[in-house]
């Protein structure tokens, strides 16, 4: 019953377009950092986003009740018997709205990293070990995606330092243009410094500093669809591939270590995001970027 398609449009929904209107994880929580106000994404970003989501909803209920009734009878009759359900660990709620808390801290600096850090720990210590146990956790996805994309970051580092010196040079210009490239881009290296360097970028042809939040708010007034396009950019484009967007990685590597089926690389990219994604990401275009 379970297929790779379960786990691709996971990615899809939740490690990418779950964290598309409010800035509670990358790349938006880097323009929150650098003076984006928390909801300006809700108010602004709603639409584009509502129209990403459910035509991946709709895709997927389509392809999976294809899948499922093409399934043995076996195995319909077991998917849909009848099945207790309940939650453990419910107290790790707590802990997860002391980390969204967090996000509101903005001084004294690094305070708001250390709650959010101590707020793991507090739930790592207070979850039952039966609980761990039952999910199979441990750090190895996490260790594993740490080194993956810290050799990313210290590779890219030199391109997007040659992409804020010379972004004029590249006259990225137009909404349109800010969403291909930046999407483009946060496909194929990571979306959150992706979508940092052409806000950077776009700021600048309006003589602005992302250093200064004063200047961010002006940018947004005056490049409000240019912020659209940078922003939906990265985060629809951060789920084309496994490294477009951290999480991806690591959602590969809980399935597989689970015994999960995952696509490849070459087979997530070919299989799912060219024939699914794509035809998605045109479609914010035409509505939302073109118009």
């Amino acid at each position: 019953r379970y297929t790779d398609l379960h786990t691709v449009f996971f990615i899809f929904l939740v490690s990418n377009l779950g964290g598309g209107l409010t800035p509670m994880g990358p790349p938006l929580f880097l323009g929150y950092l650098k003076g984006v106000p928390f909801w300006w994404m809700v108010q602004h970003c709603w639409l584009a986003w509502s129209i990403a989501l459910l035509s991946l909803l709709l895709i997927f209920y389509l392809v999976d009740r294809h899948n499922f009734r093409r399934a043995p009878a076996i195995v319909r009759e077991e998917e849909t018997g009848a099945r207790k359900i309940g939650i453990d660990g419910l107290r790790n709620i707590f802990f997860l709205a002391i980390i969204l808390g967090a996000l509101f801290i903005e001084r004294p600096p690094f305070l708001r990293e250390a709650v959010m850090l101590a707020a793991a720990v507090g739930s790592y210590f207070a979850t039952p070990r039966s609980v761990h146990a039952a999910n199979e956790f441990s750090f190895a996805p996490a260790k594993e995606i740490g080194w993956l994309f810290l050799g990313i970051f210290l590779t890219m580092v030199p391109v997007l330092d040659y992409m804020q010196l010379h972004g004029r040079d590249l006259a990225v210009d137009t909404p349109a243009k800010f969403y291909w490239i930046t999407g483009g881009l946060s496909a194929v290296l990571d979306n959150a410094p992706t979508y940092l360097t052409f806000l950077a970028n776009a700021l600048g042809r309006f003589g602005l500093s992302i250093e200064d939040p004063a200047a961010v708010h002006q940018f947004l007034d005056s490049g409000k669809a240019e912020m659209v396009a940078i922003s939906m950019g990265a985060v629809l484009f951060g789920a084309a591939t496994y490294i477009g967007n951290s999480p991806n990685f690591i959602i590969k590597a809980i399935a597989e270590q689970h015994g999960m089926h995952t696509p490849s690389f070459v087979g997530f990219v070919i299989k799912f995001s060219l024939p699914i994604l794509l035809p998605v990401l045109l479609l914010v275009y035409w509505l939302m970027v073109h118009s």
